[in-house]
């Protein structure tokens, strides 16, 4: 299946036994966030590296992280874009690196599953 640039990639989770999806900006739209993404993931300074993977995979989720659905606030009221628009201050750390993981996994996986003959046109 070739890869549409304007599709919004969905990133389904398992929360507390309930699947959450995650509705990311299209691929032709976060493309300057995952290079980000990708090069700030590790940080050199002489000798040294850093690992600074879970401060660029929250910026990445901040960032890219359009909407979510199949989630709810403590009175059952759905949270969403449309419903709270700084939905992403209400996602708890650990869920924003878990979705950039996930996107990077599944990012590299589409691109490596691909034949050579279709990433040569």
């Amino acid at each position: 299946m070739p890869l549409v640039l304007s599709q919004k990639p969905v990133i389904t989770l398992e929360i507390n036994e309930e699947k959450v999806d995650f509705i990311m900006l299209p691929y032709d739209q976060m493309e300057d966030e995952l290079r980000r993404l990708l090069d700030t993931r590790y940080q050199f300074r002489g000798r040294q590296i850093r690992n600074e993977a879970t401060k660029a995979r929250i910026r990445f989720f901040d960032k890219c992280c359009y909407d979510i659905m199949n989630v709810v606030d403590d009175k059952g009221l759905p949270i969403n874009r449309e419903t709270n628009p700084e939905f992403h201050k209400l996602i708890p750390v650990n869920v924003k690196v878990s979705v950039s993981s996930q996107f990077e996994e599944q990012s590299l996986a589409e691109t490596e599953s691909e034949p050579e003959s279709e990433l040569e046109e």
